[in-house]
């Protein structure tokens, strides 16, 4: 089992800083003076370095990209909130359940197998964003 602090980083300080940093503020300012897609790329490429893991540098790209539609196309901070802790909650139980069945503190957090771990996080994610846009209304 993970530790607490691995827990509570991960599902609730990541998300809540990440995003308000590079969505709410550097993709948010970027977007003022510059397209949706470069400032998108910039902002996505800076939380992409932030990892310090090459092997994820991608995904993790992949993922701000993501990140900064769900921003852009609703004008709230909280889809990718939220996008970011579904995410990182799959992340933990599919690495420690199904994938490598051991922790190595989630294998240096989420380590190999991070083409799968993207894969169903988005299935799962966007089961969640259908049933949550219904409910609040948002229209994509």
């Amino acid at each position: 089992m993970p530790s607490i602090y691995v827990i509570l980083s991960a599902v609730i300080i990541a998300p809540l800083f990440e995003e308000l940093i590079f969505r709410g503020f550097i993709f948010k300012y970027l977007k003022k003076k510059y397209s949706f897609l470069l400032s998108a790329i910039i902002s996505s490429v800076f939380f992409s370095v932030i990892h310090l893991n090459p092997t994820r540098m991608l995904s993790v790209f992949v993922f701000g990209i993501i990140c900064c539609f769900l921003y852009d196309r609703t004008k709230n901070i909280f889809f990718p909130i939220l996008f970011h802790i579904v995410f990182n909650i799959s992340s933990l139980i599919l690495t420690k359940y199904f994938i490598n069945y051991g922790s190595e503190e989630i294998n240096t957090i989420y380590g190999e197998n991070t083409l799968f771990l993207t894969l169903v996080n988005g299935i799962i994610f966007i089961l969640c964003l259908g049933s949550l846009t219904k409910l609040i209304k948002v229209k994509f």
